[in-house]
């Protein structure tokens, strides 16, 4: 979880391969908090602008090698998770 995943060049063969780039960005952690909050707060959790702030945002429009691997939400009744996968 070292880095981002990128398309590199294959010397064997016509096209690309994907690899990771150790560049220190692979995970996104972030830790939330609230002490006045409470998950009955949310009522019915129907889609909103107010609920969007609760989750981390990663922009996804741009190049593969710009999406965090992992990214962790931590918050103090338990942790979310989310696994970037690519297919060839």
């Amino acid at each position: 979880m070292a880095g981002r995943v990128i398309l590199a060049k294959d010397n064997n063969e016509k096209g690309k391969r994907i690899e990771i780039n150790c560049n220190g960005e692979g995970v996104l952690f972030v830790e939330a908090q609230s002490d006045d909050t409470f998950i009955d707060d949310f009522g019915d959790f129907v889609p909103s602008l107010e609920m969007k702030k609760l989750i981390p945002n990663v922009d996804t429009c741009g190049d593969i090698s710009s999406f965090p691997l992992v990214i962790f939400q931590n918050v103090p009744e338990g942790m979310a998770y989310s696994i970037s996968r690519c297919a060839c």
